[in-house]
C-alpha cells in the first residue's frame, strides 16, 4: 500500500504515457485556477471587514481599511517569495507532490481561520503565511 502511494507520488507517474486521455487537464487546470482565484477574491472581503462590530457602518472597534489592505499586499509578496523558494523543489518532486502539499496548507489555513478570526494580526499570518505559500506551490 505504501508502495502504491510513494509511487504515486514520484514525478514519473505524472508523465505522459501512451494511455493519456485529454480530458483530465481541463479539471485539473479548473482546480488550480479556483486555488489562485482565491486570492483574488480577498479583495471582495476587504469593505466587510472594515464592519465586524459594527455590520451596517464601521464601529470604533473595527479594523480600518488601510490594515485589511496590507493583508492582500503581503500575500502576493508570499506568493511570489514561496514560488522562487519552492520553485526547484517543485521541479525535483513534481506536480503531485506539490499539489498535495498545496491541498494540506490550504486546508489547514482554512480550518484554522475561524478560531483567530477576531484578531487581524493572526488573519494576516495565516493568510499571508499559509494560503500565499501554498498558491505559490501550486
Amino acid at each position: 500500500m505504501i508502495s502504491k502511494i510513494k509511487k504515486y507520488f514520484e514525478k514519473s507517474s505524472s508523465e505522459i504515457g501512451g494511455d493519456f486521455n485529454r480530458w483530465r487537464i481541463p479539471p485539473a487546470a479548473l482546480a488550480i485556477h479556483l486555488c489562485i482565484g482565491q486570492a483574488y477574491a480577498f479583495s471582495v472581503f476587504n469593505l466587510p471587514l472594515t464592519k465586524i462590530l459594527g455590520v451596517t457602518q464601521s464601529a470604533p472597534g473595527d479594523w480600518k481599511l488601510t490594515e485589511v489592505t496590507v493583508i492582500f499586499s503581503l500575500a502576493f509578496v508570499m506568493l511570489g517569495l514561496s514560488a522562487a523558494v519552492f520553485g526547484k523543489w517543485l521541479e525535483k518532486a513534481g506536480p503531485r507532490l506539490a499539489m498535495f502539499f498545496a491541498a494540506i496548507l490550504f486546508s489547514g489555513g482554512f480550518s484554522s481561520q475561524p478560531l483567530v478570526f477576531k484578531f487581524i494580526r493572526s488573519i494576516c499570518s495565516i493568510w499571508v503565511m499559509v494560503f500565499s505559500a501554498e498558491l505559490g506551490l501550486a
